[in-house]
């Protein structure tokens, strides 16, 4: 058996897979299978943005399966990444049996898992035919392989060594069979030249490939090793760097923040979003998924000079939507049956299974009565809208997204195009960017819909975005299956509500007065970190530290500040006697959808609670809240702090609180009063001021204790507002000194948190853990006891104590 290192091709296409986001049983093999070697290990690494966030583990063993003998290739893949804070890991398993004479496998699985989402596909060669099937909609299909279409396999390349290596090729156009999804693609080799690299401690003398997809335009630069004939090192889509490597880098990965991959910062903020009706935008951006020109980059809405080489969009657009008012839309419902471009747009396609009985139902449910097309497809639009709750990675396809009422925007657009589709109106998914107040202002990749509407031709909608019948012009389209990976952005000019901005936006005089009170600078409890309050398009806005700028609607009755695109957020204020704001509340709200039965119900539960037993899944985390009857009450089990929590009857808004207010939930539920989904309801406090704790750490490292003192009590005496000197800040700042090592100080510090709050039994448990710490068990212990005189059912303060007590008798 030939064992050489080529194993990057899985990990390049399980790449491409997900930073591309718009992109019952197999078929059996009936197979038996004898391993007749040792399996070989081969290892290698993935970075993303400068961090190793993926590895690969391939064993390579002769086996014999159905009688012949093969080579069996089994792979693994983790790639470690984060959306917008959501969880994108993945894991990847894939499998091929290989012909060691020919190099083309006769059989391949895959399994890929992301969150809740799990799907891959099986090929089964046969003679002339692929058998394909689909893991994610159980879809089947038989794949004519005419003569000269690759089978690809991540160990043998028979193809390129043919060619590129043993011959004198300096360009080649294969067809390759794309086991994802099951279709014969093209790809186009490009001779490079040759090239001494180092990989793995090793030195290989290799001929550098460039490979592009006539299809999707995604490339890849290949650096082939010339004696072992297996790829050393490759970059995809000037992103990813994969390269050989050992065991050790299973240890090694960290979490890739896509944010900073995914987002163009453009340093301009802007705070009314759905009032931006005209931008111009200087744009450098490559993409993938589809060959893109100057041509199809201008479409009704947009207009686009200069240039696109190889998928490198190098111009300005400028975008100038004009709102659709409905004007000479179809009736509804509308025979397009003989309009073959519209056909595809009527169809079920992967991820969006517009044919699934129960979307079908309920597209039918929602626009039952519309006079026209436009208004059930405002229809259909609003109901993605409210009901999809934003998540990374969420559902994803359609079906899954509508069962977990959650998803990324690809997942609000998949299923809009489907629910459209099964209600008869024809609808596609669009990609591209779009400006948000992430980062102080930047374009993220984003995808929306656009409904088909007759002579009035596609109109574009946003369902993530809360624009149901329109989108702003800080949208850009690039098409249909494209990706966005920003290389320079700059907004030339824009216009909200038709108002032309400068570049110092004028906040008017009774603007700034009537939020004057509430502007200024606000620290999270127990952080060092500010997050600032001020006056953005004539709204208030708070800036979330190194994320993004929230600009608020004016509060309700219940005085709440919601987020203008983020409904799920809000804002409180507390105002001391007089007027003066001396803190801020940040409250988010996470539903957890309802996805189970309870396993038992006990007889002795009222009827009243009966609706609200049952589990509550939480997509993003993978995670299951189970709502039950204990102990007279109803019970939620919280999976991360591993405790059930005793809930008490639900006040005037409908909200259950814990006895120890630190749980509040709340429940949804349908037309029909059927409890659909449990929502957590969490409160982040902020006190008005900058952080005291750093100003009094640098006085104690450079002047030492008593200066830290001294600047201690200067800063008391400051002005309220100013400074935040909290009893968390203080046992903050205690901790942070401790961990480093600096024991006398930190002891100071805590002896300070005594002195200010001296009925506060966390100040001497905090105390007393830095005596101990320090080696001084009679002072710790005399703080522990003091903690628990004020806290009996102090559970940590208990334990030291023991401790340290049963060591002094041990003596």
């Amino acid at each position: 058996m030939k064992t050489n290192f080529r194993t990057l091709i899985l990990l390049f296409n399980t790449l491409i897979f997900v930073l591309c986001l718009v992109s019952g049983k197999a078929y059996s093999q009936d197979a038996s299978v004898t391993i007749l070697s040792k399996p070989t290990m081969y290892y290698f690494g993935a970075v993303i943005n400068g961090v190793t966030a993926g590895y690969g583990e391939t064993a390579i063993s002769d086996v014999m399966y159905n009688n012949r003998k093969m080579i069996l290739i089994e792979e693994k893949v983790v790639v470690k990444q984060t959306v917008l804070g959501g969880n994108l890991d993945l894991d990847i398993r894939q499998k091929y049996y290989i012909d060691p004479e020919s190099g083309i496998y006769v059989y391949c699985d895959s399994d890929i898992k992301q969150g809740d989402l799990e799907m891959g596909a099986t090929i089964e060669i046969k003679g002339n035919t692929a058998f394909y099937f689909s893991k994610l909609d159980k879809s089947k299909k038989e794949i004519k392989l005419d003569d000269g279409v690759i089978l690809e396999n991540s160990h043998f390349f028979p193809y390129l060594v043919r060619d590129f290596i043993k011959g004198n090729y300096k360009k080649k156009s294969y067809k390759v069979l794309d086991l994802m999804k099951g279709e014969i693609q093209e790809k186009d080799y490009t001779f490079e030249g040759k090239e001494l690299i180092e990989a793995n401690g090793q030195e290989y003398n290799t001929v550098v490939l460039n490979e592009q997809n006539a299809k999707t335009g995604v490339s890849k630069k290949m650096w082939l090793d010339i004696e072992q004939e297996f790829p050393v090192k490759m970059i995809i889509a000037n992103r990813v760097t994969i390269t050989i490597s050992d065991k050790s880098i299973m240890k090694q990965i960290t979490t890739a923040n896509l944010d900073e991959v995914l987002f163009g910062k453009v340093d301009k903020l802007i705070g009314d979003i759905h009032g931006i009706n005209y931008m111009e935008v200087k744009a450098t951006i490559r993409s993938s998924g589809e060959w893109l020109s100057a041509e199809n980059l201008t479409v009704p809405g947009q207009n686009f000079t200069c240039t696109v080489e190889d998928n490198l969009i190098d111009g300005v657009f400028i975008i100038d939507h004009k709102k659709y008012d409905g004007t000479g839309a179809p009736v509804y419902p509308f025979d397009y049956s003989g309009n073959e471009q519209l056909k595809k747009y009527l169809e079920p396609e992967n991820f969006i299974e517009s044919d699934d009985p129960v979307l079908v139902n309920k597209a039918r449910e929602i626009v039952d009565g519309s006079t026209d097309s436009w208004e059930a497809a405002v229809r259909l639009s609003k109901w993605v809208s409210e009901e999809i709750k934003g998540a990374v990675p969420g559902g994803i396809t359609a079906r899954k997204t509508f069962d977990t009422r959650s998803g990324e925007c690809g997942g609000h657009s998949r299923l809009l195009a489907a629910l459209c589709r099964g209600a008869g109106i024809p609808a596609r998914l669009v990609a591209g960017c779009m400006y948000s107040s992430y980062y102080g202002g930047s374009f993220g990749q984003h995808a929306w819909n656009e409904v088909y509407m007759g002579d009035a031709g596609w109109i574009p909608v946003d369902a993530t975005a809360f624009e149901i019948d329109f989108v702003d012009c800080g949208h850009i389209r690039l098409g249909e299956a494209t990706s966005f990976n920003p290389v320079k952005m700059e907004i030339i000019d824009y216009q909200v509500n038709g108002v032309k901005m400068t570049e110092e936006e004028k906040i008017p005089v009774e603007v700034l007065e009537k939020y004057k009170k509430y502007i200024g600078n606000y620290t999270l409890d127990n952080t060092n970190r500010v997050f600032k309050v001020s006056v953005v398009s004539s709204s208030l806005a708070v800036d979330i530290p190194d994320k993004m700028v929230l600009v608020l609607n004016d509060p309700n009755d219940e005085k709440e500040w919601y987020a203008k695109i983020a409904p799920m957020v809000y804002f409180t204020f507390s105002e001391e006697e007089g007027g003066f704001v001396s803190g801020m509340q940040l409250h988010q709200i996470t539903p957890f959808l309802r996805n189970a039965e309870p396993d038992s119900i006990g007889e002795d539960v009222p009827e009243d609670l009966l609706p609200y037993l049952g589990k509550y899944h939480l997509p993003q985390a993978n995670a299951t809240f189970e709502v039950s009857y204990k102990e007279g009450k109803l019970s939620v089990y919280d999976p991360f702090n591993k405790r059930h929590v005793s809930l008490n009857p639900p006040d005037e808004r409908g909200r259950w609180k814990d006895d120890e207010n630190r749980y509040t939930f709340g429940f949804d539920q349908d037309k029909e009063g059927k409890i659909t989904s449990l929502k957590l309801f969490a409160e982040y406090l902020l006190t008005r001021g900058d952080p005291a704790g750093p100003i009094i750490k640098e006085a104690i490292l450079t002047h030492g204790i008593e200066a830290g003192k001294s600047q201690y009590y200067e800063l008391k005496k400051a002005l309220k507002g100013n400074f935040v000197l909290t009893e968390s800040t203080l046992n903050a700042l205690g901790y942070e000194l401790n961990k480093e090592g600096h024991m006398e100080e930190a002891i100071a510090v805590l002896k300070l948190n005594v002195e200010a709050y001296p009925d506060s039994w966390n100040v001497y448990d905090s105390l007393g853990e830095a005596y101990k710490k320090s080696g001084q068990k009679e002072m710790a212990i005399l703080n522990y006891k003091k903690s628990l005189e004020l806290n009996p059912e102090n559970e940590n303060g208990k334990k030291m104590l023991q401790e340290m007590e049963a060591g002094n008798k041990e003596k």
